[in-house]
């Protein structure tokens, strides 16, 4: 940085006036000086321009559904939701509205997993959609493992001994 005159200006060493080239080598003089360094918000080791999540400290930028938002900071993670578009604001995506509420009360539960979990094998339809957290076509203990993330409420526990 001791090249820099007082105007702002990095002086091409040779001595010869070119903008492009000055330009050219104030850029490298400033890359130099930074040391490559980058803006990283959340101090997860990973430049903001990188970040899956910016926010949010998630190092391992694990992405379960591929909608490019990370885990740690995504709110609808089995279901892909890259605009994280939450209309009635209550941190539920979307995209998996509706999924895992099986009582239709507004919020997601150990009352829903617990229903989720007694349904299990059979088939989405003729039951509701919102029993099929995954997708696929079957209610199964993969479907009451995404819906626990979504819990609005504090104690979301399955059911030590669901009936079949």
């Amino acid at each position: 940085m001791s090249l820099q005159q007082a105007s702002g200006l990095f002086p091409n060493p040779n001595g010869t006036w070119s903008q492009p080239a000055d330009h050219s080598y104030a850029i490298l003089v400033l890359q130099r000086s930074l040391g490559g360094a980058c803006i990283d918000t959340d101090q997860d080791g990973v430049c903001d321009s990188d970040d899956n999540c910016v926010n949010t400290s998630n190092a391992n930028q694990a992405d379960a559904d591929g909608d490019g938002v990370g885990d740690a900071c995504d709110n609808c993670k089995n279901t892909s939701n890259p605009g994280q578009e939450d209309l009635n604001n209550n941190k539920i995506g979307d995209a998996c509205e509706g999924k895992c509420d099986v009582d239709k009360d507004g919020d997601i539960d150990k009352v829903d997993t617990s229903m989720i979990s007694k349904a299990r094998g059979k088939k989405v339809p003729p039951l509701d959609q919102a029993y099929d957290a995954n997708g696929d076509g079957v209610v199964s203990p993969a479907d009451v493992k995404a819906c626990i993330p979504l819990c609005t409420l504090p104690n979301c526990a399955v059911p030590v001994n669901p009936v079949p």
